[in-house]
């Protein structure tokens, strides 16, 4: 049963990253008018470009398409929204749509899945 364990994991984590990618989408007008701390505020293009990005991280976990990449890359999305948050609250919890144990629990996962690779069901071999 513990080889189902971090296909149990990489599913909680990508679902957590569709429902980031889905709320980013949804607020995509509001987040083009907020100031970004490195490109500054009405750029078009940041919330698109964030969501595809948290999709594409959602579906490398789902499908376990090169996992441990995923795990690195949902390792620094926790991180980026640690930093938000102790920086600019204000955008962290408009690009970050989930609470702070959430994020520390996507941050805990993906460090596991990084160690532990992708379990059964995967398309990738780990590294």
């Amino acid at each position: 049963m513990s080889f189902f364990a971090p296909t149990i994991l990489r599913v909680a984590v990508a679902l957590v990253f569709f429902y980031i990618a889905f709320v980013t989408m949804r607020r995509k007008n509001a987040l083009t008018a907020m100031p970004l701390p490195l490109i500054g505020a009405g750029h078009g293009w940041a919330a698109p470009l964030a969501a595809v990005v948290e999709f594409l991280i959602g579906f490398m976990f789902l499908v376990g398409l090169y996992t441990q990449i995923a795990a690195i890359l949902g390792v620094a999305a926790a991180l980026k929204y640690f930093v938000y948050r102790r920086f600019t609250p204000q955008t962290a919890e408009a690009f970050f749509p989930v609470s702070s144990g959430t994020a520390f629990l996507l941050l805990a996962i993906s460090l596991s899945l990084l160690l532990t690779g992708a379990g059964a069901y995967a398309v990738d071999i780990p590294l």
